[in-house]
């Protein structure tokens, strides 16, 4: 009930230049595969504290908070989008289902909230580039510009594009300048296509590229060795004080290497375990980076390590 590489487009034929367009231009990606759910009423916030440790109380309406899913153990599961829509209107984004039907039960457990699984009711696509905000200025309503322009990082707000309307977050997944367009199921063609007019379509490749460029994780990657929100680096996007602090003898590390072999659409081995060893690193995500000129990736290695000291990689 997690990502699958089978879901995806992968390229449209040239994954750098795909990934070189979001670097200069802008670049179009269809995040679909992505679990989305709506919950409203008084109880909301109750439901949703029991998704994720991440405090939502203060989030303002129109503003998105990212947020971590842990296990009982205290390991990271998984990594969210909470969208603060209105005072008791909530929606949240996973890349995994079985987060959207957990809302589900946890609205019913506390009561006071409902749940609508939106995740066929639109598309998710991200445009994301230094030219983004060009292109969609060109196809929103002459008095929703300023909207546009006014929308801050991790900001939402509802826009008519190219007579459509679509739900707008102005987030990515590239390290670029970017937006989230929720598009109506019935509209999401005729919107790609105006789109793609301005903008190179992109695949996964090109977005798992840049992703690891700028240092962003992939749950279904980097969260399946067991680790806590502190090794991770994303200790700020969970609870203030996990009251484990013995399990955080890792760190998230980014590494260049050589490899003999296409290194796309990487996944780690499912038998990745934490190595006590100080020279080994457990690799979680790896690409060719257009930016470093050789493959780059993120992995796991002991945070007590000297800090010169080589890493291997034990899987080879």
């Amino acid at each position: 009930m997690g990502f699958d590489p089978s879901t995806v487009v992968t390229d449209y034929g040239d994954p750098i230049g795909e990934a070189r367009a979001c670097r200069t231009a802008t670049a179009l990606f269809d995040f679909s595969f992505m679990s989305r759910a709506k919950i409203e009423g008084a109880g909301a916030i109750a439901a949703l504290s029991r998704l994720t440790p991440r405090r939502l109380a203060d989030l303002p309406v129109g503003r998105i908070r990212y947020a971590m899913r842990e296990t009982a153990d205290g390991y990271l599961a998984s990594d969210l989008t909470i969208w603060r829509i209105g005072p008791d209107h909530w929606e949240v984004m996973s890349g995994r289902a079985v987060d959207i039907a957990d809302l589900a039960r946890f609205a019913c457990e506390v009561g006071h909230a409902r749940v609508d699984d939106l995740t066929s009711a639109a598309r998710i696509f991200a445009v994301q580039g230094p030219e983004t905000v060009d292109l969609l200025r060109a196809m929103v309503r002459p008095d929703e510009v300023g909207s546009l322009l006014a929308l801050p990082y991790y900001g939402t707000v509802d826009l008519v594009l190219a007579g459509t309307h679509v739900r707008v977050g102005r987030l990515g997944y590239t390290g670029e300048q970017g937006v989230e367009l929720l598009v109506p199921e019935r509209h999401a063609e005729a919107i790609w296509t105006k789109l793609v007019a301005g903008s190179r379509q992109a695949g996964f490749i090109a977005a798992d590229m840049l992703r690891i460029e700028a240092g962003f994780v992939l749950f279904a990657n980097d969260f399946l060795l067991p680790v806590t929100a502190r090794e991770a680096g994303l200790g700020q996007f969970c609870a203030a004080d996990t009251g484990r602090p013995n399990k955080d003898e890792l760190e998230l590390v980014c590494f260049r290497a050589a490899s003999h072999g296409d290194v796309s659409m990487f996944r780690p081995d499912r038998h990745l375990c934490r190595y006590a060893e100080p020279d080994v690193l457990a690799v979680t995500s790896a690409c060719y980076s257009l930016a470093a000129g050789s493959v780059l990736g993120l992995g796991y290695a002991w945070r007590f390590r000297p800090r010169a000291m080589p890493l291997r990689d034990p899987t080879g």
